[in-house]
């Protein structure tokens, strides 16, 4: 009988912004390098703004999903940091961090 042992997943690569608005920011990644040893089950993306702590659960993803996130209602001009993370089967994660900010409701000629 052997005893398998599984690793916390590598963090998602790749985390782009692949649009920009006053009110919404879409996010595209690919799938960690390693699973670690064990499939891995869901993504979890997380958001907070810039100038707060406090994280707030955006979606969590099916692995077999798109590995994709479009937030919407969000406030012009205003930095956001996005948080992406992997899970696998056992319940281990590792997460990737990225900030964005919106853009001007005016512009670029404000």
């Amino acid at each position: 009988m052997s005893l398998w042992v599984s690793d916390v997943p590598s963090e998602p690569r790749n985390l782009s912004v692949m649009l920009v608005s006053d009110k919404l920011i879409r996010l595209r990644w690919d799938e960690p390098e390693s699973d670690g040893r064990c499939d891995l089950t869901k993504y979890v993306v997380e958001m907070r703004d810039g100038s707060r702590h406090i994280w707030q659960q955006a979606k969590v993803l099916s692995a077999a999903d798109e590995r994709q996130y479009l937030a919407l209602g969000l406030t012009a001009d205003q930095q956001y940091v996005f948080s992406v993370a992997a899970e696998n089967r056992v319940g281990e994660w590792a997460e990737m961090r990225q900030s964005i900010t919106t853009k001007s409701a005016y512009g670029q000629s404000h």
